[in-house]
């Protein structure tokens, strides 16, 4: 891959106008090359896998524009990748303010960085920024290194950790770093980002979405930076437009109550208006849409089963009563359903926009569909969803690995490089300026369904709680929502007592 001075994007669109996988054309019968292989990442669920693009690589070899420089039937090679040619540089509309030169180590450093992507686009787009960053940077090398899937890390980095051998870099997910912390072997950023040589700008700070800064800062430790968001995802709502029209609806719902309406004029025949599952992050960003949340401001207390949290179970169980919404068996179901063009919603994360492309693709059912916020409360007010995936965190070593990590964490979550990272993977950027350089290269126009979810989703998506006990939550909320689903407990007995659970958690946890 270029450097960020010679280059800003990676050559990713082959010859021709077929676009990637997860390049989603508005109308579903535009030609596809392939769809991507296996699940995408499951909302909420701490998943680091980027939108897997195997089949499409696969397609492009047979085609002769091979991007991962593998044989069509091998895995990519770990290790630094040559990079496929770039556009011409383009400027970016918006100017930071410049880094300072942070001195180098006075001698090379090697540095180990783990993570779970085995061969997709981000281990391919891993090692690619490794080597431009080494190319930058010569006394430091970023080794990035694939140690399994998402268990598999979480169990080997902490088992490193008590070896006393632990990698310099770690990707994290939800809920990891309290366990980290209790090992007493993460780096707090907060001395780093303030360094007034090597860290960053208010400028820079205030560049990030505000829910992905958010997502690197921990209230139980004290409001410690303790992470740095890069892969992320946030909830959307997939509609499909042809169905809406067919209903005489010009646009998708952006309130509940207008969503509520959509599904009843919708639901016809075989056609119902939303197929849906239980999920705590859906759940959670129910919540935000109504101006509440999982937890309280201390995160010391449940706040799910308030009036809003009613409310959001409620609708559902009203809708699946007179047949306009349906409850699947998992997200798996709800992008079926939606290809095959049954459903009119679905909820599912930014980074599924793949997954829903070659399925609506393969389906050839033709219909136009789109990407955007979920339905709010109050339209009038500035929208929030759920925001969820994976952070760089710096894992205890000595001072000089440890500013070397830095240094990477530092430059790899920089505008141009999240940029790159973006426009590689389908994970959405996190910042403002790495949006607007993919607006401004004509990226985002190319891929109307990324422009639409990046611009009406990632600006708005706040991170979860990341608490000690927090999957034991997710699990009560889930069983009160399946509960409620059923009718076997009202909304508000069923939340009452998945409540009383997490503040058992929490206290225990204390």
């Amino acid at each position: 891959m270029p450097s960020p001075e010679s280059a800003p994007f990676p050559a990713l669109r082959p010859a021709g106008p077929s676009p990637l996988p997860w390049q989603a054309p508005m109308r579903a019968g535009a030609p596809m090359l392939s769809g991507p292989g296996g699940n995408p990442a499951t909302p909420g669920r701490g998943s680091q896998r980027a939108p897997r693009l195997g089949l499409w690589l696969v397609a492009m070899v047979a085609l002769g524009a091979a991007l991962s420089g593998c044989a069509a039937d091998a895995p990519p090679t770990p290790g630094p990748a040559t990079a496929a040619p770039a556009p011409a540089a383009m400027l970016s509309p918006t100017r930071l303010a410049p880094w300072p030169t942070t001195p180098a180590p006075s001698q090379p450093v090697r540095l180990i960085l783990w993570h779970a992507w085995l061969g997709d686009r981000a281990e391919q787009s891993l090692h690619e920024a490794a080597e431009r960053f080494h190319q930058q940077h010569p006394s430091i090398t970023v080794e990035p290194v694939c140690v399994g899937e998402d268990s598999d890390l979480a169990v080997k980095t902490v088992a490193a950790i008590q070896a006393g051998r632990p990698p310099d870099l770690a990707v994290v997910r939800q809920g990891q770093i309290p366990q980290l912390m209790a090992l007493d072997a993460v780096v707090a950023l907060d001395p780093y980002l303030d360094d007034p040589e090597a860290g960053l700008t208010q400028q820079d700070r205030d560049d990030f979405f505000p829910g992905s800064w958010q997502a690197g800062i921990y209230p139980e430790f004290g409001n410690k930076m303790l992470s740095f968001p890069f892969a992320r995802g946030a909830l959307a709502m997939y509609y499909n437009q042809t169905l809406l029209k067919r209903a005489g609806l010009n646009a998708p719902p952006k309130t509940w109550a207008d969503l509520e309406a959509a599904c009843k004029a919708i639901s016809r025949g075989d056609l119902v208006g939303l197929a849906w599952h239980e999920d705590a992050s859906t759940f959670d960003a129910f919540l935000y849409s109504r101006g509440a949340s999982q937890l309280s401001g201390d995160h010391a207390k449940a706040a799910f089963n308030g009036p809003e949290g009613i409310e959001a179970l409620d609708l559902l169980v009203r809708l699946g009563r007179i047949g306009a919404a349906l409850r699947t068996g998992g997200e798996d179901a709800d992008r079926a359903l939606f290809a095959q063009g049954k459903v009119a919603f679905t909820f599912a994360s930014t980074n599924d926009i793949a997954g829903y492309a070659a399925a609506i693709g393969k389906a050839g059912t033709g219909f136009a569909w789109g990407v955007t916020m979920i339905p709010q409360a109050d339209a009038s007010r500035p929208p929030r969803t759920v925001g969820f995936g994976a952070n760089l965190c710096i894992l205890k070593t000595d001072e000089a690995r440890q500013r070397a990590a830095w240094q990477f964490l530092r430059w790899f979550t920089a505008s141009q490089q999240m940029a790159d990272w973006a426009s590689a993977t389908g994970y959405m950027p996190t910042r403002t300026s790495a949006v607007q350089k993919l607006a401004a290269s004509g990226f985002l126009d190319q891929n109307p369904a990324l422009k639409e979810a990046w611009s009406a989703v990632i600006p708005y998506a706040y991170p979860e709680p990341d608490v000690s006990g927090e999957a034991e939550i997710r699990q009560a909320i889930e069983r009160a929502w399946s509960a409620a689903a059923a009718e076997s407990k009202a909304p508000n007995q069923a939340l009452d007592e998945a409540a009383a659970r997490a503040n058992e958690i929490l206290a225990a946890e204390k």
